[in-house]
């Protein structure tokens, strides 16, 4: 049962294709600044979140600075096991937002995620983990041990799923985060967002199969409230067992972001194909229109790691573009 739990947490949402090609990155001097190796002028320390605690997860910030700078960012990663950098094949989102903002005098942290560390281990009930076991509590972590370390100001920057959350990691944090950015997050629920990815990968031979299946996920998801304890737990949605998707679709991004009082800026790709600008990224201009502090960016021909969608197989980076609206963000 446990392998189970776990391993439909690891394959939330479609499955990442990555295609891409390696490039060089361009900044507003006309300087190279090549991410396939620690940039010079960068150093990393290696840090622990929840030090001391039961979950204890390996962490880095990078530095442009003797000591540290007076801003800092926390990267809080997609859905699934994912470790610091975000590897995936040949590419390192996390680890290229890192290098990217330290270059801009922002230090960042990024830690290995829980359910990557710990995997079957990462709630004391695996069978009831949460949304908060697996990524709000540590992220509010993150934070305290930016606070005690001294940064003055600290931003969050939740990716895919940690998008989605950063409203919610926000406001539990009470107080800890000055604002966040949110790419390729959604308001709307992981179910909804996986019915329209399954549909979006059915084809003219298997689409009333797909359309019957996807029909009788969102009829589960429309009884959820009704569930008993029992069928919470042995049930499942799109794959997800039923007591994390009840927990999650609690939380509604959207009312809460329109909550905060707090800088928020919301990044989207328009070739992503996992979390869609038309759907998702239209959903939180609509919730948050004329919302004082919240910012909307859509980049042209990027993807859901914000890279180029149309680069050839191999090593790519995110776009520079991205790196530096997120640092002017940060620093205005």
């Amino acid at each position: 049962m446990k392998k189970n739990i776990i391993a439909a947490i690891a394959v939330i949402g479609a499955v990442l294709v990555l295609a891409a090609a390696a490039f060089v990155l361009l900044n507003d001097d006309g300087d190279r600044n090549s991410l396939d190796e620690l940039p010079d002028g960068l150093r990393e320390t290696d840090v622990e979140v929840n030090a001391g605690g039961r979950w204890e997860l390996p962490g880095k910030i990078t530095t442009n600075a003797e000591t540290r700078n007076d801003a800092a960012a926390v990267i809080v990663q997609g859905s699934g096991p994912s470790d610091m950098d975000g590897t995936y094949g040949k590419t390192y989102v996390y680890r290229d937002l890192a290098w990217g903002l330290a270059q801009y005098d922002i230090d960042v942290l990024r830690y290995d995620k829980r359910t990557y560390v710990y995997g079957a281990a990462s709630a004391d009930n695996i069978a009831k983990i949460t949304v908060m076991e697996e990524t709000i509590n540590d992220a509010i972590a993150a934070a305290e041990l930016l606070r005690d370390l001294g940064y003055e100001r600290v931003i969050l920057i939740g990716h895919s799923m940690g998008g989605m959350l950063a409203p919610a990691i926000v406001k539990e944090s009470g107080g800890l985060f000055d604002g966040f950015v949110s790419l390729a997050g959604s308001p709307r629920t992981m179910p909804e967002i996986q019915a329209d990815q399954n549909l979006a990968l059915a084809n003219p031979l298997n689409i009333s199969y797909i359309k019957e299946v996807v029909a009788g996920e969102l009829k589960k998801l429309e009884d959820l409230g009704k569930w008993t304890e029992s069928q919470l737990l042995s049930e499942t949605i799109f794959g997800l067992p039923g007591y994390y998707v009840k927990d999650m679709i609690s939380r509604d991004a959207g009312q809460i972001a329109l909550s905060l009082d707090v800088p928020m800026l919301f990044l989207q790709g328009s070739e992503d194909v996992q979390v869609y600008a038309d759907k998702d990224f239209a959903k939180w201009q609509e919730i948050l229109n004329g919302k004082e502090g919240a910012g909307f960016k859509l980049y042209d021909g990027l993807d859901h790691m914000f890279m180029d969608a149309q680069t050839g197989s191999g090593t790519q980076h995110v776009s520079w573009d991205v790196i530096r609206d997120i640092a002017e963000f940060i620093t205005e």
